[in-house]
């Protein structure tokens, strides 16, 4: 387990997929520091930092080169974002710190990944499994496709719960404490 790890994202609006980056690397630490800031202020010495959602790094899934690099997770059209690549990457560690027995490493690893993680990313990349399932179904009529696409709109999901953590236009909280409450969430 790390003692203490800087993390740095993007400020402004945030996602489910930045807000679960930040706290599964938390489950890997003893402490976080989280920096939300643009493009222009990168830390130049990356030691010690864990930069995620922004900057065209590892865990970037902005960029065309990126998103190319970065691929889909297996088996699916689903793309990575930056929950998916920190997942990927520091799962091994973050079970390690969590006392995971190392034999259930790779069942923890994707039933997470099946239940959670690609929900969460999917929904970042404007992705949506069931409309390209529908497609591939020509037999049921265009009216149950139409319900089937309404229904799962529905905004109980965890993405939509993060999104909500969001200020208001109109508000003065600001969106670095509104992220720290989600993340505690």
């Amino acid at each position: 387990m790390y003692q203490k790890r800087k993390l740095y994202t993007h400020d402004g609006i945030f996602h489910a997929d930045d807000v679960f980056a930040a706290a599964l690397i938390s489950l890997m630490c003893q402490e976080i520091e989280v920096t939300r800031g643009p493009d222009t202020k990168i830390p130049e010495n990356k030691d010690g930092w864990i930069i995620f959602d922004i900057g065209e790094g590892e865990l970037d899934h902005h960029s065309p080169e990126n998103k190319e690099a970065n691929g889909t997770h297996p088996g699916t059209d689903i793309p990575y974002a930056a929950c998916g690549l920190v997942w990927k990457k520091y799962y091994r560690e973050i079970l390690e710190a969590q006392n995971c027995p190392e034999e259930y490493y790779d069942q923890v690893y994707e039933r997470l990944e099946s239940s959670l993680i690609m929900g969460i990313d999917a929904a970042d990349n404007g992705y949506n499994p069931i409309k390209g399932a529908l497609e591939k179904m020509p037999n049921i009529p265009d009216d149950q496709k139409k319900e089937l696409l309404s229904v799962q709109g529905t905004g109980f999901t965890i993405t939509q719960m993060i999104k909500d953590f969001n200020p208001a236009w109109n508000s003065d909280y600001s969106y670095y404490d509104a992220f720290m409450d989600a993340l505690s969430f």
